[in-house]
């Protein structure tokens, strides 16, 4: 396929009724709601810490230390998350060629399948990106909306032209 002929898909992609929705980012009281359901889960856990911590220093004073270091390890944890936060990007993105390869796991014994694809964007760059798991299968010249987090495909949205 031809550089032409890319950028007319990218041109009739750019003109379909539903690219806009689908480009627009995620609503903005999402996020607002992500960051206060996280912050209630770590209320609950440090008030079952404390009362945990009460309950353990009574019986067994080391055990009583267990629910406070856990207390620390997911405020660590929430910190860590909000502070590197994830990048998403909703981009138009043509499929070139998707490849899957299996990977051993020497510990347990198991075999897992990694899928890769290249992506090229309407700018004429290409990316390379590890594709999740809940992604469908991609297909050479699929068109669509692709969403990116970190390198990674977490959604592709086809748009039939």
């Amino acid at each position: 396929m031809s550089g032409a002929d890319v950028q007319e898909r990218f041109r009739a992609l750019a003109r379909h009724p539903d690219v806009p929705r689908l480009l627009a980012g995620p609503p903005a009281g999402s996020i607002l709601r992500t960051v206060l359901v996280a912050l209630l889960a770590l209320a609950g856990l440090a008030v079952v810490g404390f009362f945990g911590a009460i309950l353990f220093l009574s019986f067994c004073p080391p055990l009583g230390l267990l629910p406070v270091a856990a207390v620390a390890i997911g405020g660590y944890a929430f910190v860590d998350h909000l502070r590197r936060g994830r990048t998403t990007a909703r981009r138009a993105a043509l499929v070139i060629e998707e490849r899957s390869r299996l990977e051993g796991d020497t510990e347990e014994g198991g075999v897992r399948t990694r899928r890769t694809a290249t992506l090229a964007f309407e700018d004429g760059t290409r990316a390379e990106v590890e594709v999740l798991e809940g992604v469908e299968v991609l297909h050479p010249d699929d068109l669509g909306v692709a969403e990116l987090s970190d390198e990674r495909l977490t959604r592709f949205t086809r748009v039939p032209l």
